[in-house]
């Protein structure tokens, strides 16, 4: 395809960009080698350390579609720019609602250095799925071994005594049953076990800031480069677990208006006339246990 003039590109996220990059132009990339011959994991972008589909897989694309297109080459080049490390997201805001036992510098330096976030692009792009979904904390009651919830009770054990004399105490959590069937001593506590914690939350958040921060670096790398294509950012919003507040809603006046006075027409409600029944009087005779 011949090269268009800025006006005439078009404007694609860079989500959808990098999907028509993966999933539509890599693909058309073929080998000369025999299938028999090429390692079991090469890969068409095989610097970028990522499997993606290609010509000798099926389902492959046949040699009549032709060639990869050239914007597509120069993406892949810029993809492999992108480095965690040189990725800046403080400004995701992470912590966010997580606490201060959340120790979110050590969180993202691990997920930093883990060194998937192009497996992730490629992933997700494939995928077309640029969404994050926040599952939230998530725990149970502490069980014994033979899987019963475990009941604990504070209590103060005699550890000695004081230079008088005095006897010292310290607190200390102890297990104990319930009084009768559905009733508990005053202060009975069962613990948590967290299956997912705070700092489980804060890797996810920091995966996905780092995957969008990337979205936003390579847009950025991409700009007036390509001949075919003009990358927008990304509309995959920044973060997602910081919900918006909802907008506020004027409710109506229900009550009828005066032309007017232009204020609302109160009409007032005085109480209800009473009804006056016949005078009931009632006889002891009439009692089924009169004499």
């Amino acid at each position: 395809m011949s090269s268009s003039t800025l006006s005439d590109r078009l404007a694609l996220p860079i989500e959808e960009a990098l999907r028509w990059m993966i999933r539509d132009e890599l693909p058309k990339r073929r080998y000369d080698a025999p299938l028999s011959s090429l390692p079991s994991s090469i890969s068409s972008i095989a610097l970028l350390g990522v499997r993606v589909d290609n010509w000798n897989r099926e389902p492959g694309m046949p040699a009549a579609m032709g060639d990869a297109h050239p914007d597509a080459l120069v993406m892949e080049e810029a993809l492999r720019e992108i480095r965690a490390e040189d990725l800046d997201i403080s400004g995701y805001d992470i912590s966010y609602g997580l606490g201060p036992h959340c120790n979110v510098e050590r969180v993202t330096a691990a997920v930093r250095s883990r060194g998937d976030l192009i497996g992730w692009l490629v992933h997700h792009a494939k995928q077309g799925k640029w969404s994050f979904e926040d599952e939230g904390a998530i725990c149970e009651p502490a069980k014994g071994r033979q899987g019963q919830v475990t009941l604990w009770l504070k209590q103060q054990v005699e550890c000695g005594a004081g230079p008088g004399g005095e006897p010292w105490y310290v607190t200390q959590d102890s297990t104990t049953t319930p009084v009768r069937a559905g009733q508990y001593r005053p202060g009975t506590f069962c613990k948590l076990h967290w299956i997912r914690g705070a700092d489980d939350i804060a890797e996810d958040r920091a995966g996905y800031a780092f995957e969008h921060a990337a979205l936003v670096r390579l847009a950025e790398i991409l700009d007036g480069k390509l001949s075919y294509l003009k990358v927008k950012p990304p509309i995959a919003p920044p973060t997602p677990w910081i919900a918006a507040p909802p907008a506020r809603r004027v409710l109506l006046s229900l009550v009828a208006r005066s032309p007017d006075l232009g204020k609302p027409a109160v009409k007032a409600i005085g109480p209800k006339p009473r009804v006056s029944y016949p005078l009931r009087r009632i006889d002891p005779a009439d009692y089924p246990l009169a004499a």
